[in-house]
């Protein structure tokens, strides 16, 4: 695992930062009005207070251009985001796509005129009671005036400079052997066992990949539609067993291979039909992130094309990934 290592009371700020990016939080976004102004922002700084008088906390960046108008109206909105909000709180995250805001999302006026989203998890509207100077942000302590409600959608997550979903734990390793590849190359074989629905996946790992640093790694997933019918296997194949030829040469690394569940059929065969190309869901990489994390292993190096999508989304669960080396 790499380390960062500072002088005992000289800590600096991007080592903080540094820090601070592995404490996983749920994500809300900050709202107000003033004058007819409708302002937002994402933050992660949330935390109940009191339940009598029911208190909420948020902290907020004295930068950010959201920050004086809340200080002015003395209202604001908290509005827990659920997964699929994902899009909405990287708008709220860039100062580039401010216009987006209050655009994208099903908005309302909570009783104060704060607004919040219709969809969300949860949503306070609060009154201002009291302000603490906290540094490079300000601590509001709001009132909580009203909460609404609806169903429970999972959760979104922020952690490690990303946005994800909450996965519970579904996969279990099942049972654990050796095996022999047709390059002659001695892997360890995990079989687990994904508890929702039954399906097994495999991983084959070599040498102490829990040892620290990059593994270098390949996940793949197997999908009767796409690699029997439209004889994509050979290909699908053979990139797998490039992949476990270059790990038997470095003499370390992981393959992960996965029963794709989704997408469906119908969902294939439109993808096919309009030339998209072959992407594991979320579905899939969320039981990925589990294999890895029960190996151990946090720090990738990706065997693949490179396309960025893999590693956008195996990041969204907390893995650092360094780099793609191309199968070949």
């Amino acid at each position: 695992m790499d380390q960062i290592v500072g002088e005992a009371g000289t800590v600096q700020p991007e080592l903080f930062r540094q820090g601070m990016r592995s404490l996983f939080s749920g994500v809300c976004i900050i709202s107000t009005i003033d004058g007819g102004e409708r302002v937002g922002l994402v933050a992660s700084s949330v935390t109940s207070v009191s339940m009598e008088p029911p208190t909420l906390l948020v902290c907020i960046n004295k930068n950010a251009s959201a920050h004086d108008v809340v200080m002015r109206s003395g209202v604001f909105a908290i509005t827990i985001l659920a997964e699929n909000h994902a899009e909405i709180a990287r708008i709220f995250s860039s100062s580039r796509r401010r216009e987006e805001r209050f655009v994208t999302g099903r908005w309302k006026a909570a009783p104060t005129g704060c607004p919040i989203l219709s969809d969300a998890p949860a949503s306070f509207d609060c009154r201002t009671v009291q302000v603490i100077d906290g540094g490079t942000h300000t601590i509001f302590l709001g009132r909580v005036l009203d909460v609404q409600m609806q169903a429970e959608p999972p959760p979104l997550l922020y952690g490690y400079g990303n946005f994800g979903a909450y996965v519970p734990r579904t996969v279990f390793a099942a049972s654990r052997d050796q095996v022999t590849t047709r390059n002659g190359a001695t892997f360890d074989l995990t079989v687990y066992k994904n508890s929702l629905d039954q399906t097994e996946h495999f991983a084959l790992s070599k040498g102490d990949i829990a040892a620290g640093g990059p593994v270098l790694t390949r996940v793949q997933a197997v999908n009767l539609l796409q690699d029997v019918i439209f004889d994509d296997f050979d290909h699908q194949g053979g990139v797998f067993q490039t992949a476990l030829e270059m790990i038997g040469r470095e003499g370390r690394g992981l393959a992960v291979l996965l029963y794709e569940v989704a997408p469906y059929p119908s969902e294939r065969l439109r993808a096919r039909r309009e030339g998209q190309s072959r992407s594991l869901d979320l579905l899939e990489f969320g039981v990925c992130s589990q294999i890895i994390r029960d190996l151990h292993v946090d720090s990738l190096e990706l065997i693949g094309r490179g396309d960025g999508t893999t590693a956008e989304i195996l990041r969204s669960f907390g893995f650092k990934v360094t780099g793609w080396r191309p199968a070949g």
